[in-house]
């Protein structure tokens, strides 16, 4: 069997239009997002934890959704798949 997987960054640029003038936050700038722990399922936020609740979160509006593979680093993950139908 062979599987295809896709990794996804998530990286942002903005700036505050309404900061006072000459304000560092009006210009252009950019970020790496990471998402608060405070979200309902997530308190304790593993990487085993965080595969399956990622993966009911987006099979919702991806059904054919498979496997979703969540690293914490660049050794070190996890794999959750749907039971086979």
């Amino acid at each position: 069997m062979t599987s295809i997987w896709k990794d996804f960054h998530f990286d942002a640029a903005h700036w505050l239009p309404h900061v006072p003038e000459g304000h560092k936050c009006g210009r252009m700038h950019g970020h790496t997002y990471r998402v608060l722990n405070d979200v309902t399922g997530l308190e304790n936020p593993t990487t085993e934890i965080l595969a399956p609740w990622l993966f009911e979160q987006i099979s919702v509006d991806l059904p054919q959704l498979f496997r979703i593979e969540v690293a914490e680093s660049a050794t070190t993950g996890c794999v959750y798949q749907r039971d086979g139908d």
